[in-house]
């Protein structure tokens, strides 16, 4: 049960950090350590998710072997290059990579959580993670932790660049940063217009220590600037949107996205999903709510800043700024729409505006004809 008690929340908070670190480990270990293998005999992945599409949880064609894993969930293909994706213990690297974003904005942006002497080992926690989100192959984490990170440190540049005993925590920063960036633009570009760079990418992609797969030929390029996986979801975002132009109104709950009858419309987009489902009212309501969630977090932080409670400024912000990051990943991704590692978002944040904001102590609906002392 939750109470908007600080001392509960700030424990909370820690477990988070606790519980993603584990994560991480058993992720890195399963993925640079036990190989395919793992998840091909002990644990048959692949039966897995054909009996989760035979209930009608997935859609069927999402489940296709590839050197004895789910291609797509297990593997990717950035440059054309089947690179194994990790999955730890979610079995699902996009909400995984989102889940670890949040963790890694935590650690790098609310230091008052650990004490002085762990800083070392907060910092290598930080690249870990970092290196993990890479790991997962998934655009949507990588975007979270950069567009948080951004957001951050425009909010907080005078802690994070003026103060000089945070120099460790810049430079972990700095190099989370550069692999968040350098993994972003190779799982999203396709390099078809420069065949040399195209070529080095694809022999260190190939490498067994990077792809853990054993070696295929390589894929035809296809013209464009971006790999197919990325272009996949512009569309879904494109088609989502035209479909709401076209019927403002929305065509219903599950009659449109991935697992309705209707997948190429709003597929691999959460935005595109939803405007074609709920149309122009639906969706002008959940634009609402996201962005009213996230501006007031800011804007708690801010004040909170202002009134000396930096804890709490930290952590509104942080939590604001890793919600702007999934709001901008449900453009262009539909697993920002899933719970399993996404939850975490919505359910710290709402915690932290009860924990933050004054009490309530009553509520009156001044425009309707109730009168004081009356039933």
């Amino acid at each position: 049960m939750l109470f908007t008690d600080k001392k509960q929340f700030t424990e909370a908070l820690r477990l988070l950090v606790v519980a993603g670190a584990g994560v991480l480990v058993f992720g890195l270990v399963e993925r640079f350590v036990l190989g395919t293998g793992f998840w091909e005999r002990n644990v048959d992945a692949l039966g897995f998710y054909g009996k989760t599409a035979q209930s009608g949880l997935l859609p069927p064609v999402w489940i296709r072997p590839f050197q004895g894993v789910p291609e797509g969930i297990f593997v990717a293909f950035p440059v054309d290059v089947p690179v194994r994706r990790m999955v730890s213990t979610f079995l699902e690297p996009t909400t995984l990579g989102a889940f670890l974003a949040l963790v890694f904005l935590v650690v790098m942006f609310v230091p008052s959580l650990y004490a002085h002497r762990l800083r070392y080992l907060v910092a290598a926690l930080a690249i870990a993670l970092s290196v993990g989100i890479a790991a997962t192959v998934s655009r949507g984490g990588m975007q979270i932790a950069l567009t948080g990170g951004a957001l951050m440190l425009a909010l907080t540049w005078k802690r994070t660049f003026v103060r000089p005993w945070l120099r460790l925590e810049n430079a972990a920063l700095a190099v989370s940063a550069l692999v968040l960036l350098s993994s972003l633009l190779v799982t999203s570009a396709s390099f078809s217009q420069l065949p040399n760079r195209r070529d080095q990418l694809q022999d260190i992609l190939g490498s067994r220590i990077v792809s853990g797969l054993e070696p295929v030929p390589p894929a035809p390029v296809i013209a464009g600037p971006l790999n197919q996986g990325a272009v996949a979801h512009i569309n879904g975002l494109n088609s989502g949107l035209e479909q709401m132009v076209r019927d403002p109104l929305g065509l219903g709950l599950g009659a449109a996205g991935a697992w309705s009858e209707a997948p190429e419309v709003g597929s691999e987009s959460t935005v595109g999903t939803l405007a074609a489902q709920l149309g122009v009212i639906g969706f002008a309501l959940w634009l609402a709510f996201y962005t009213t969630v996230v501006a007031s977090l800011v804007q708690a932080g801010l004040k909170l800043r202002q009134a000396g409670q930096t804890v709490w400024s930290e952590v509104n912000l942080v939590l604001g700024a890793a919600l702007l990051g999934l709001f901008i990943s449900a453009w262009f991704s539909e697993s920002a729409s899933g719970l399993l590692g996404n939850a975490f978002f919505f359910l710290f944040a709402g915690w932290a505006l009860a924990v933050s904001t004054p009490q309530v102590q009553g509520v009156r609906f001044r425009r309707l004809p109730f009168q004081k002392g009356k039933s």
